[in-house]
């Protein structure tokens, strides 16, 4: 595994501030368990997270993102590689009626917003914990 040249291409790549090494997961999930990952990166826009997966595909390390960390158990031994945490939470709901959200986005917060615009079919999701991602993974509501 090349994680000291994928870290070396993080930090020169300007992400050092939002780069862990041996970071423990309990903190970032809901359950709070969980060992360290090899290397944890928290991105907060589409282009470093697209950018964090590349790097780490071009050094041949393994990668996982992780939303907000709900219905997610981690084995005390953590997790190989390089975990990116999703923290891409932007949402809008367009004047035309449209709803552009971010895979990070929140889920209950997004719910919110489209009821009060209206719009009707997603408040169930106001009391569900996780981010637009992880429902869309887990087909939430289905």
């Amino acid at each position: 595994m090349g994680l000291e040249a994928l870290s070396a291409a993080l930090r020169a790549a300007g992400y050092g501030a939002h780069l862990r090494e041996r970071e423990p997961l309990a903190a970032h999930t809901s359950f709070a368990v969980g060992g360290p990952a090899d290397l944890l990166l928290e991105a907060d826009t589409l282009d470093e997270l697209v950018s964090a997966v590349r790097l780490a595909g071009s050094e041949g390390v393994p990668w996982r993102v992780f939303g907000s960390g709900t219905n997610v158990l981690v084995a005390d031994e953590g997790v190989r590689g390089l975990v990116i945490v999703n923290r891409c939470r932007r949402y809008a709901v367009g004047a035309d009626g449209t709803l552009r959200a971010e895979s990070g986005a929140l889920l209950t917060e997004v719910a919110r917003a489209v009821s009060a615009a209206g719009w009707a079919g997603l408040a169930w999701a106001v009391g569900i914990p996780g981010t637009i991602g992880g429902a869309v993974v887990n087909n939430a509501g289905a």
